[in-house]
């Protein structure tokens, strides 16, 4: 009787794991982080609204849509929209009339190729300008 060469199991053992590394590739792809976003307003006075988008992740604080709320009755406006810098921040220049604002960050997905990021929505609390 003829004896199997010992290198056909590792051989066939090499193309299985070559054959399924490519799956466990695009398995970990698939990761989802959500980070917490937070939306701030640090000032209102005069004609310049200004505040801050914060989050543990560095990409959910840069091209944020902010919106800002004027607090009429039991109804808000929306009195304008803005984007976050890289940093975070973001402005507005107009004229506002004294009352209460708050202002809201949506959420977002951002895709990278290892992983995606949700990036949380927040509204800030209320304050008077």
């Amino acid at each position: 009787m003829m004896s199997r060469p010992r290198w056909i199991p590792l051989l066939a053992l090499g193309v299985l794991s070559a054959a399924l590394l490519p799956a466990a590739g695009t398995a970990t792809a698939g990761k989802v982080i959500n980070a917490k976003s937070t939306v701030t307003i640090s000032s209102g006075a005069g004609t310049v609204f200004t505040g801050t988008v914060s989050s543990s992740q560095k990409k959910c604080k840069a091209d944020r849509s902010v919106k800002l709320f004027y607090e009429v009755g039991d109804k808000d406006k929306v009195i304008d929209i803005t984007k976050t810098n890289s940093s975070g921040n973001w402005g507005m220049h107009g004229r506002f009339a004294a009352g209460m604002y708050h202002a809201q960050v949506g959420g977002t997905t951002i895709h990278t190729p290892r992983v995606d990021i949700h990036c949380l929505g927040d509204v800030s609390i209320s304050a008077r300008f």
